[in-house]
């Protein structure tokens, strides 16, 4: 799998049932902050800073995990992988942030992500099957 080294967020707004990416660059509404939809589109919000999205009750906040999948799609918390383990082990599961580190959490087991070497994102728990995040 690959390896990114930035911070990056995103959001999902249950008030308008969409996902919000960039949402650590907000500040004052601005298009030019960088806030986009999973369409890659630009994305309109009224939170003036990431730290409002962190506090809100509408918001349900991700982290990306630094690593994207084998199409190159980044994998965020939230998203459900496919994937195949170190030792062999294949499933499909979900991205969990929880005691300081990234697992895919599947049929009561758990596997620490970094651990996995082939992942494909095939959603996230909110969008259903098929939504991946913009690369």
């Amino acid at each position: 799998m690959h390896k990114r080294e930035r911070f990056r967020f995103r959001a999902w707004d249950r008030k308008n049932e969409r996902m919000l990416y960039n949402i650590q660059y907000a500040f004052d509404g601005k298009e030019e902050a960088g806030l986009v939809e999973g369409d890659g589109s630009a994305a309109e919000y009224f939170e003036s800073s990431f730290g409002e999205f962190l506090e809100s009750s509408i918001y349900t906040v991700m982290a990306y995990t630094t690593l994207d999948d084998r199409e190159g799609t980044p994998i965020y918390e939230g998203d459900t992988i496919r994937y195949e383990s170190e030792t062999g082990e294949e499933g499909v599961g979900e991205v969990v942030f929880e005691h300081g580190r990234f697992t895919v959490e599947s049929d009561g087991k758990s596997v620490l992500l970094i651990d996995v070497v082939l992942a494909e994102v095939t959603g996230n728990i909110f969008e259903g099957m098929g939504a991946r995040a913009p690369v």
